[in-house]
């Protein structure tokens, strides 16, 4: 399955932009190693795999820029939920020393934009407005988007919704009293809060694109005034007066995103790779199959060391931790 990613780097005054096909799921654990890792691994990927076109916004799902001039790094990715981007962009903030960090919340269109890009060659044209459900079954499913309406209604929407705010003004006659919720175990990836005495709607979003809702928003939203919010799901609760509750972060993502980072990372160690790869194949022929595919040879002529591995864990996992060693991934012991 196709997850498209675009990576961008800016160094000398020269853009160079590069596509990886499956690169949407990786995005934050690529960006959380610091500027000399991520360097290297984006300079051995556009050797690998040079791209000079974009793609459209609807195709894609992760972006990583990376401006070594004037040391500023922007991201966004679908993959990986709300958690995990909250304890990276935390992360981040102690591996990118003295660097501007911005999340892309237009997606693709921000990167483009940020370059100098022409932003309609990314837009895809949509068909407006939307369905809010593709799918019939009510099942409890991972929560994706909350809906507030006035003080008074909440609803939790799964992956059978599209981002309510596509809907349009039609949004509310097509909610379910059996998607109402009042609390919410983990926290959303986006929400949308309704005020219908003032005409006003709220939309942020922690992982979803909004993909170019500003432009579409007069058509989608007639009369209907909008607030982008981006990250701040407490803008939705201070004004839902706690009809529904639910987390801003999540105390688990840490570790969750150093085990994540440690399976995309610990076989390509510097020091260890001769010996993983001994220990995974059964030949040299099948070693070389796999260098043929451009994401595991980007990943191994990056020469991630042990300590820059470690060095991202820590700061992630606020706390020392080794390097480990594949396949093992589980949390070093620590004395209490």
């Amino acid at each position: 399955m196709a997850v498209p990613a675009t990576y961008v780097t800016v160094r000398d005054g020269k853009i160079t932009v590069a596509y990886n096909r499956v690169g949407g799921y990786e995005i934050l654990e690529i960006s959380v190693l610091g500027p000399d890792v991520v360097g290297r691994f984006l300079e051995a990927w556009q050797q690998l795999d040079p791209w000079d076109e974009w793609t459209d916004d609807a195709d894609s799902d992760g972006g990583l820029l990376v401006d070594f001039d004037q040391q500023v790094l922007m991201m966004f990715s679908t993959q990986r939920g709300a958690a995990l981007r909250v304890a990276c962009l935390d992360a981040v903030t102690r591996t990118w020393p003295g660097w501007q960090v911005c999340w892309a919340y237009d997606g693709i269109t921000d990167l483009v934009d940020y370059v100098g890009g022409e932003v309609s060659q990314v837009r895809r044209k949509r068909t407006e407005p939307k369905a809010l459900y593709w799918h019939d079954g009510i099942e409890r499913m991972d929560l994706r988007y909350v809906v507030t309406i006035g003080e008074t209604q909440a609803y939790g929407l799964a992956w059978n919704a599209v981002e309510p705010w596509e809907v349009g003004t039609g949004l509310q006659e097509q909610l379910r009293p059996g998607d109402r919720i009042a609390a919410a175990a983990t926290m959303p990836e986006a929400g949308m809060h309704l005020d219908p005495v003032s005409l006003t709607a709220g939309v942020w979003s922690a992982v979803r694109p909004l993909r170019g809702l500003s432009e579409s928003w007069p058509r989608l939203w007639p009369g209907w005034t909008l607030l982008r919010w981006d990250d701040r799901g407490s803008e939705q609760l201070q004004r839902c007066a706690g009809s529904v509750a639910f987390p801003l972060a999540e105390p688990l993502g840490r570790g969750q995103f150093a085990t994540s980072v440690m399976r995309t990372w610990s076989f390509f160690v510097a020091e260890d790779f001769s010996k993983n790869c001994r220990k995974a194949f059964l030949s040299k022929k099948h070693v070389k199959l796999q260098r043929e595919d451009g994401w595991f040879r980007a990943r191994e002529q990056t020469g991630i060391t042990r300590r820059e591995l470690s060095a991202a864990l820590e700061a992630i996992t606020r706390r020392h931790w080794p390097a480990p060693r594949w396949p093992k991934f589980d949390e070093p012991h620590h004395r209490r």
